[in-house]
């Protein structure tokens, strides 16, 4: 993810580079080589350098997308768009659009119409597919088969669709490389807008001895039963090979541009749902829950909430609010769009609900001071345990 953490330390890069010194910033999209300013999203020319991390993730090889051409805030304001026709169950697959649609870097990106420009996929591109839908805010006529699991007319799962949707975009921005190291893999445009690290550390109980390993993750899932991070497991190996107690502890160790996080609602094997009632805010604070939980806030601010609405993953309906670049927040129910409150807003049924880093907007402390900002998720639900 692009990730914020703070006192980051410093490595020397290759040679042929300029050496750069990063004290707190992004702690995941932070390599660049562009030496110009984007068109479309340059903000500033970093020159051709290399941003290196001490924080046991290894740098990548190449970098697929300069993370300086990410721009976080709508480049205009644009018309609302329409709502999409429910072809038969797809609510799913409407609610989903919706939010990528408005997430303003996809969209900057999108509306540029860089990709096409640059697209070498033959036959089918998922990322040609979207940028005709942000633009036109029209389905493809062709029918795609996105996901194989994925059945015309059948209620489907909006987050299973969504990982799906990923996964073909990060496809289409590999344009076919499969040789590349993962660290190179998570410098796609979809990682760096969507792409983060998690750290799991297992730690054991009698020596204290710690390992940690480090996995790249799109949106992060969170059970709403369980009450706290920090989960036993039975046994774990350590460098003694005796079997003894342990435990283990997820936290963020890079966070993302955007952040997705999915609320676990529906029972794995029965179908069923937890409908208990999620509280959610309209600005979190995310430090507490980073690998580094010492440092300045590290603030997101809320841009969409899709809605399920029933009672099993199998039937129900869903619905998403967004908040488009009026500033306004709608309600897009399939075919059907119209303007709802704040109070609307955070009072929904959520099973994803989707941020922005806020990067440079009310100063934080009088963010703190309305009483705006949530900095411990125990506020949501007590405790969430991330899986």
């Amino acid at each position: 993810m692009s990730s914020h953490s703070a006192n980051l330390g410093r490595v020397a890069p290759p040679q042929d580079t300029n050496k750069v010194s990063v004290d707190k910033g992004p702690g995941g999209a932070i390599y660049c080589r562009s030496s110009q300013k984007s068109k479309h999203f340059g903000q500033r020319d970093l020159g051709k350098c290399v941003f290196f991390v001490n924080d046991g993730i290894a740098p990548p090889q190449s970098i697929l997308f300069p993370p300086e051409k990410i721009c976080m805030d709508w480049q205009q304001t644009q018309s609302v768009g329409v709502g999409l026709q429910n072809l038969g169950n797809t609510c799913f697959l409407n609610s989903t659009l919706q939010c990528l649609t408005y997430t303003p870097p996809l969209a900057n990106y999108m509306l540029s119409l860089e990709h096409t420009r640059s697209c070498h996929m033959r036959g089918f591109c998922m990322m040609c597919i979207l940028q005709t839908h942000i633009n036109q805010v029209l389905c493809a006529s062709d029918a795609i088969r996105i996901g194989k699991n994925l059945h015309y007319g059948s209620q489907e799962d909006a987050h299973e669709f969504l990982s799906f949707v990923f996964d073909a975009l990060q496809k289409s921005c590999l344009n076919g490389s499969t040789k590349l190291d993962i660290s190179s893999q998570s410098t796609t445009l979809i990682y760096q807008i969507f792409g983060g690290y998690l750290r799991s550390r297992v730690k054991c109980l009698n020596c204290k001895a710690v390992s940690d390993t480090y996995e790249p993750c799109l949106d992060i899932t969170l059970t709403i039963k369980v009450r706290c991070f920090l989960s036993k497991i039975k046994s774990f190996y350590v460098k003694t090979y005796a079997m003894v107690p342990a435990s283990k502890r997820y936290t963020i160790h890079r966070s993302s541009n955007v952040l997705t996080i999915t609320l676990k609602r529906f029972a794995n094997y029965t179908g069923g749902k937890i409908n208990k009632d999620v509280k959610y805010p309209e600005y979190l604070d995310l430090r507490a829950y980073m690998s580094q939980s010492m440092g300045e806030p590290l603030i997101y601010a809320l841009y969409a909430v899709l809605v399920h609405n029933g009672f099993g993953c199998n039937a129900g309906h869903y619905l998403c609010v967004i908040k488009a670049s009026d500033g306004r927040w709608y309600r897009m129910n399939d075919a059907s769009v119209e303007v709802v409150s704040m109070k609307t807003v955070l009072t929904q049924q959520a099973y994803n609900v989707l941020f922005t880093y806020h990067h440079r907007l009310t100063p934080v402390h009088s963010l703190v001071s309305r009483g705006l900002i949530v900095s411990r998720l125990e506020l949501w639900d007590h405790d969430f345990l991330l899986i």
